[in-house]
């Protein structure tokens, strides 16, 4: 007989064998519970016919029911593990190339982290980088610089600005041999330009460039992210016998590199870069001139308003015999990187220049890519100096060197590059000139009337309005693109819920599950997220990537909590008087380096933001009322809330392109707010519920869409039944209404500020230098005596984009036009003030020397605060 020992070794094995065996049983059920939970979503429902309802069934009975309210459904695995796909083509605009290199295959190809190059050979586990940029395929041949040149002199464009500079110069070509003269000189000049303007591509220094920074970002950054499916789709593309033009937006000078390294390494040929002539430095520009960068100056013309034919003809025709070789070209269409972290305003100059070379018939096509690189932080530094009104330093020999031995003193995080499906120009141009926007019941009024920018290619060949319309609109469809293709990185998510959410700190408990929820949000609006993992390990990296500058830890002193345990070192009932919170950094000037990183996220819920504040400028006082004692519902009408966030988009379309050109900002603003009411943020009355209402809510709209000049200046509608809708007075939804209004509340009050400044300029001339300069100085002046709302207000970009939205001659006789900006303003500023965690002294928010006095009328802003509080009307002078 067996031995004790051996039987219960015996049956210990048993039991790790029937333990094994069970779960296998588990795993293999929840992989077919995965997997039917995928093609249960995957297949859609099918809806019975003459289906006869059952018996009501009672809550008592269905407790899950009961709790369906109050209790959030639980999502499995792959639903938290959803991530969207980003960068499909319009389907208004290109429907076509929207199915032209997608399949259904192409979202699950998943992220590939360039970064850490494969090792499957000897040679390639002891020199890992440089074996694998060696063996790349690149069969890719690029064409010489000087056919390019000479082709640039020779040709008939540039030839006619040469003519055209010696006539001016010899006073319209009177005297023969002064216009010889001049002649030469410009055409020696051309040839200067253009030859300093050439660029080639070599595959040796792409080979080293690929190396050189694959190796030193390894000591800098977690990762180079890409997808795979939208580099197939670029691969795809590329095997047309039609040139890419790459348009990314700009956040850093790595945007060059990075770039045409993930295109190298997916075998892509590498594009002809456009960049600015302040890279053009010793060492550094000849290296970049050898990847394709050709450089161009920022301003294209000398004199103000006196244009530089010779250049400008130059830049024209070499970027045109770049695209009639079936090169790739790559421009950032914001023109320089960003300060703020928002997307610029497009600059259509470059951008005008290849939809010339398509109607002159140098290219039959060209696919358009918008493309975006996120960083979770940026590794050249920040702008907070800039931001803080100061002049920009010039980059030197040195600069390359400082900010690299700077960079290797922090981490950096991830970088995620992302490229849009590749659309056609010919499509696009063809469907914009044949095809209005689409126009509903809520979307009849026209569009935003945008300025036209003065530092454009605009001139050398084009004139027409309605091309310098098409060329605008292909712009904002860009940045739009971009921007929606755009991933939104740790760093970004944690200093968006810390300076809207937590502006005063939180702990770390509750900013996981915010960051928690917030994810979810930002992925609900199908945008993707460049991180994965759970929320307090992905909390934690962004708060050391950010670094204690910016994010701090700090105790507290909190009410007296009694610990239930010894488990930390006292005694059990002993009370605690402090607890650790996280509190980002709002002072100057480390707060405009936060809110850089947060700018990353407000475009997600921007609409949003623009109607919260409309609603509070409208109903605060009622809201504050309802807030503080159970009374009768805060009504509001709904068209009077679609006016004024149609109003603030106007005022703010330099901050923010709202809508494509295929797109209607009032459609825009009626999806916004149903999103508003379906998160139970307003309530529609149970009256008007209902597809009849909705029904008839559509046909007043569409009845008073163009409005009408009342008595006193005002729009005004010609009905009375209006749609009102009803505000949520539940803690809970007004904590979500505040957090609306604090998105977008810095804007606001920089524009506040900046409409009070505007008196300065009745009583004397200022240069546009001096003005800004005064501004900031009062803004920081508000800051530091604590006068401010939000400290991130007074940043130069603000202030500068406010001075677009004033119209010329503001500063005239009367003073109407200052006081209805500045009131307006106010109005707007001072709701999302009640926004803050705690009521602010309403007479803080006043400047001083507000008071305006106009021959036979006074306008003082103190006064007419609280009667403009609810409704905007323009302060109308007697004299």
């Amino acid at each position: 007989m067996p031995s004790s020992s051996s039987m219960e070794a015996i049956q210990r094995q048993e039991l790790s064998s029937d333990s094994g065996r069970r779960l296998e049983d588990v795993s293999s059920k929840t992989v077919k519970e995965i997997q039917d939970q995928k093609s249960h979503k995957e297949t859609k429902p099918v809806r019975r016919k003459n289906a006869v309802p059952g018996p009501t069934t009672s809550l008592d009975l269905v407790p899950e029911l009961a709790k369906f309210k109050t209790t959030p459904p639980s999502t499995s695995s792959y639903e938290k593990d959803y991530r969207p796909f980003m960068g499909r083509a319009c389907q208004r605009c290109s429907t076509h190339s929207r199915e032209l290199f997608y399949h259904k295959d192409i979202p699950q190809k998943g992220i590939l982290n360039i970064g850490i190059p494969p090792r499957n050979s000897l040679l390639g586990r002891w020199f890992p980088y440089s074996h694998y940029v060696y063996t790349v395929p690149n069969g890719c041949s690029y064409p010489e610089a000087k056919s390019m040149i000479s082709d640039a002199v020779q040709h008939k464009r540039v030839q006619r600005a040469i003519h055209r500079s010696a006539m001016n110069d010899s006073d319209g070509g009177k005297n023969e041999e002064s216009y010889q003269r001049a002649a030469l000189k410009h055409t020696k000049r051309s040839i200067f330009v253009i030859k300093r303007m050439s660029a080639t591509i070599l595959n040796i220094t792409l080979r080293l460039t690929g190396f050189l920074i694959m190796r030193v970002l390894s000591f800098l950054v977690d990762g180079i992210h890409i997808h795979q499916g939208q580099a197939e789709m670029v691969r795809e593309a590329a095997k047309r016998d039609v040139p890419m033009i790459f348009v990314p937006l700009h956040r850093s000078h790595l945007d060059y590199l990075l770039m045409s390294l993930t295109l190298f390494v997916n075998q892509v040929p590498c594009p002809f870069i456009a960049a600015g002539d302040n890279l053009n430095i010793p060492i550094i520009g000849w290296w970049f001139r050898h990847l394709g960068a050709f450089f161009i100056k920022r301003k294209l013309d000398k004199e103000v308003g006196k244009k530089d034919l010779i250049y400008r003809a130059a830049l024209h025709t070499f970027m045109e015999s770049i695209l009639q070789r079936n090169q790739n070209m790559e421009f950032f269409i914001e023109g320089g990187r960003t300060r703020s972290g928002k997307a610029l305003a497009p600059k259509g100059g470059l951008l005008s220049c290849v939809i010339d070379a398509y109607m002159d018939g140098v290219i039959a096509d060209a696919y358009i890519v918008p493309a975006s690189v996120t960083y979770e932080k940026i590794i050249e530094g920040n702008f907070v100096s800039e931001q803080m009104g100061l002049s920009k330093k010039k980059e030197g020999i040195f600069s390359p060197i400082k900010g690299l031995w700077n960079a290797f003193q922090a981490r950096y995080g991830n970088i995620r590059i992302n490229y849009a499906q590749p659309f056609s120009l010919k499509e696009y141009l063809d469907s914009a000139q044949t095809s209005a926007p689409i126009q509903t019941e809520l979307s009849m009024k026209p569009r935003l009337t945008k300025a036209i920018s003065d530092n454009s290619l605009y001139g050398t060949d084009v004139v027409l309005e309605d091309q310098r319309q098409l060329i605008r609109g292909l712009g904002e469809h860009i940045v739009l693109d971009s921007q929606a293709v755009s991933s939104v990185m740790s760093t970004n998510l944690l200093a968006f819920l810390l300076l809207n959410r937590f502006r005063r700190g939180a702990t770390m408990k509750q900013l996981q599950t915010g960051f928690d929820n917030l994810r979810q949000e930002v992925i609900a609006r199908r945008r993707d997220v460049g991180f994965s993992g759970a929320a307090a390990d992905v909390v934690k990296h962004a708060i050391e990537i950010l670094g204690p500058r910016l994010v701090r830890r700090e105790e507290r002193p909190v009410d007296p909590d009694v610990i239930p345990s010894s488990t930390l070192g006292e005694k059990v009932g002993q009370r605690r008087s402090h607890k650790e919170l996280v509190v980002p950094t709002t002072s100057l000037p480390d707060v405009f380096e936060l809110s850089y990183y947060s700018n990353g996220v407000v475009s997600v819920f921007a609409m949003e933001s623009v109607l919260a504040i409309a609603v509070s400028s409208l109903v605060a006082d009622k809201l504050t009322a309802a807030s503080n004692s159970r009374q009768k519902p805060v009504l509001v009408s709904r068209t009077r809330v679609v006016q004024r966030a149609e109003e603030l988009c106007d005022l703010l379309q330099f901050e923010f392109t709202f809508t494509r050109p295929c797109e209607n900002l009032l459609t825009m603003i009626a999806e916004a707010l149903d999103s508003l009411i379906a998160n139970e943020v307003m309530v529609q009355p149970k009256n008007t519920q209902g597809t009849m209402a909705d029904a008839q809510y559509a046909q007043r709209i569409a009845r008073t869409s163009f409005w009408e000049e009342g008595e006193e200046g005002d729009r005004v509608n010609d009905y009375h039944d209006d749609v009102e809708l009803e505000v949520a007075t539940s803690p809970e939804a007004l904590d979500k209404l505040s957090f609306y209004q604090r998105i977008l509340g810095p804007l606001v009050e920089g524009y506040w500020l900046s409409s009070c400044n505007l008196v300065r300029l009745l009583d004397c001339d200022m240069t546009e230098a001096e003005f800004s300069s005064t501004t900031n100085s009062y803004a920081k002046e508000r800051v530091a005596k604590g006068l401010s709302t939000y400290m991130e207000s007074c940043a130069m970009d603000t202030l500068r984009n406010s001075w677009k939205v004033f119209p010329s001659g503001t500063g005239s006789n009367c003073k109407q036009k200052v006081t209805h900006y500045s009131t307006f303003f106010l109005s707007l500023s001072s709701a999302v003030s009640c926004a803050m965690y705690t009521p602010i002294n309403p007479w803080k928010v006043f400047p001083t020397g507000t008071r305006y006095n106009c021959n036979h009328c006074e306008v003082t802003h103190y006064s007419t605060f609280f009667s403009h509080f609810l409704q905007l009307r323009v302060v109308r002078c007697v004299c």
